[in-house]
């Protein structure tokens, strides 16, 4: 064949996949791990996953066949998305807990200040009991329960002269002493209105342990107009308008959040194509990562998948020119170690061959497609032996193709034009001597056709 299009497949496209997997998972792991030390997790799924996480980050990629990359990326791949899941489950059931521990406070607090009034009120004589009240704030959850139960006991004689809102307030009381979990709902129902509040005030508490400051602050001060409004439909209708933006609210903060951890496992991946500039793009990018909007990070993210890109297809092009160049080079052609260079930076390069003296082998293409074509070097030939070089490297081929397959890569013909077809394309080397000398005249390489 007189010129070839080839797809070449190389074992470094699966090992830089696998090792890319592999930086997420690393990062991913150390979010797990994080986020379940500051919560009750489960012992028995923190080893089984921690167990799995130490097989899989042991293994040598450089080791590894195509095929057992292709099986550890998969598994790889399979245990990021576990992590995803757990992280994102996790830590919205630790949020709800958090917040609703903070509610829980926020009552206990209110109730206690209240009990304290109601014992000076209708016992004060009981001065001890009264003191104890007015400190108990920094009381722990037990002591001030056992503080509770006092006070009630003491209450017990004159229940009978209390009204409604006292009574309730003991209720309440009652069930916070005895650990009963939203205790200040405990047999008393509360009306609709007090449930859109009960529910703005939680995700308010979600507002601040997310860090998002200024909407909390925001948010209490709508709900503080609100509650001021008589009852209407409309102060429903704003109270419905409230709980809405706040969802808004929280679920841009778990995005954002999110996209923070994102942006650390693509800086991870990054690290991996060691170079001085994507080293300063991943110092940046972490340097602003956690006080910068989402509006910032989005293109961030954007620009780190790009590099990424960038830097794996030339991770894979310069393997796959390696491999076919090495085949080359068992087949005699005369291969350089700057060939490979040459071919990434101009896009095509020409080798040449003992036997067939005049004549050359030129590669040319970037991407994963490559075609390779027979040329003389000089217009001042015998061009009769124009075909039989070309059906000399028709013979080549298939033991081009078995070398390829040695490095555990796959080369396949896509098309290909039979020897002596159409016209030799012709190198003047003595004319890209003559540029060489005197770039300045000549820009570029004469290129002839006969």
């Amino acid at each position: 064949m007189s010129s070839s299009v080839h797809r070449i497949s190389v074992r470094e496209m699966n090992e830089i996949q696998c090792r890319r997997q592999l930086a997420v998972t690393r990062k991913m792991f150390q979010q797990w791990q994080k986020m379940a030390n500051t919560t009750q997790y489960h012992q028995p799924r923190i080893e089984q996953i921690f167990t799995l996480f130490q097989q899989l980050s042991a293994s040598n990629t450089a080791s590894l066949s195509a095929r057992q990359l292709t099986t550890l990326e998969n598994q790889l791949s399979e245990l990021n998305g576990t992590l995803k899941h757990e992280i994102q489950t996790v830590r919205e059931q630790q949020l709800e807990q958090q917040a609703l521990a903070a509610r829980t406070n926020s009552h206990r607090q209110h109730n206690l200040g209240s009990l304290a009034a109601l014992v000076r009120e209708k016992l004060p004589a009981e001065k001890q009991l009264i003191t104890e009240l007015e400190s108990c704030d920094v009381l722990s959850e037990k002591a001030s329960s056992s503080l509770i139960f006092r006070a009630l006991s003491a209450l017990n004689d004159v229940q009978n002269q209390l009204s409604p809102f006292a009574n309730q307030l003991l209720e309440q009381l009652k069930a916070q002493s005895e650990d009963i979990p939203q205790f200040w709902q405990h047999g008393v129902p509360l009306s609709p209105f007090a449930k859109q509040c009960e529910q703005i005030l939680l995700m308010i508490e979600k507002l601040k342990l997310v860090g998002s400051l200024s909407e909390a602050l925001s948010a209490q001060q709508q709900l503080a107009e609100i509650q001021a409004m008589n009852e209407s439909s409309q102060r429903h209708l704003r109270a419905d308008s409230l709980i809405l933006i706040l969802a808004k609210q929280l679920k841009e903060c778990q995005q954002h959040t999110e996209l923070v951890e994102k942006i650390e496992q693509l800086c991870a991946e990054l690290a991996i194509f060691s170079d001085d500039e994507n080293t300063t793009i991943i110092d940046d990018a972490l340097a602003s990562v956690h006080s910068s909007s989402f509006s910032v990070l989005m293109p961030l993210a954007e620009q780190l998948e790009a590099q990424i890109n960038l830097a794996e297809q030339a991770f894979v092009a310069e393997a796959q020119r390696r491999v076919v160049l090495d085949g080359l080079g068992k087949l005699g052609y005369q291969v350089q170690e700057t060939d490979i260079k040459a071919w990434m930076d101009d896009g095509k390069v020409v080798v040449r061959h003992p036997a067939t003296p005049g004549y050359g082998l030129e590669l040319g293409g970037k991407q994963a497609r490559f075609q390779t074509r027979t040329v003389a070097l000089s217009s001042q030939r015998d061009t009769q032996r124009d075909k039989d070089v070309d059906a000399i490297w028709c013979s080549q081929h298939q033991q081009l193709q078995e070398f390829v397959a040695q490095s555990d890569a796959e080369l396949v013909v896509e098309r290909a034009l039979p020897a002596g077809s159409g016209e030799m394309k012709v190198y003047d080397m003595e004319e890209d001597a003559r540029q060489q000398r005197n770039p300045a005249v000549h820009q570029q390489p004469r290129i002839l056709r006969k």
